[in-house]
């Protein structure tokens, strides 16, 4: 749940459009929601001021697309980090509106743009070609939470043993 969803329950009530009940019932699940095989963190955006990011690698597609089925259901955008291409696949077999990034391993919803929100410039570098999978995920997660990134990938800087 983040900021814009509580002041839509809250302005809700107070117009008569929604009972107390209801809206009891809706903040049942403000701070997580158990799904059988995974808690759903619906608050970390009023926490942390960026949702919930799924950690896909161990998670079935079936398993991924449910959580991200419960955040979007609430939430603008969901990261989803250290996913295959056949795992992807599937989840967008579901879910087509989803972009897959095969360089980074992940999987990203968003309903809407991203408006840059951060202060100053993130630079990811990376020394090796190994090591531009995790450096993509980074500077694709940097740039979603609304930050303006450059990326340096394979700069070439050799250990001192070489």
């Amino acid at each position: 749940m983040n900021k814009e969803s509580l002041h839509r329950i809250l302005q809700s009530v107070a117009t008569g459009k929604t009972s107390v009940d209801n809206a009891a019932k809706a903040l049942t699940n403000i701070s997580f929601e158990n799904i059988g095989f995974a808690h759903i963190d619906h608050n970390r955006s009023l926490r942390k001021g960026f949702p919930e990011v799924v950690f896909g690698e161990g998670k079935t597609a079936e398993q991924v697309i449910r959580i991200v089925e419960k955040i979007i259901e609430e939430e603008d955008l969901v990261l989803v980090t250290r996913v295959s291409q056949n795992k992807a696949e599937t989840i967008k077999s579901h879910l087509p509106d989803i972009e897959y990034h095969q360089d980074a391993r992940m999987v990203i919803f968003k309903k809407n743009e991203i408006s840059m929100q951060g202060k100053g410039e993130i630079l990811v570098l990376s020394a090796g070609t190994s090591d531009i999978p995790v450096a993509k995920e980074a500077y694709l997660t940097a740039k979603n939470m609304g930050n303006q990134v450059e990326a340096i990938f394979d700069v070439g800087v050799a250990g001192i043993h070489r």
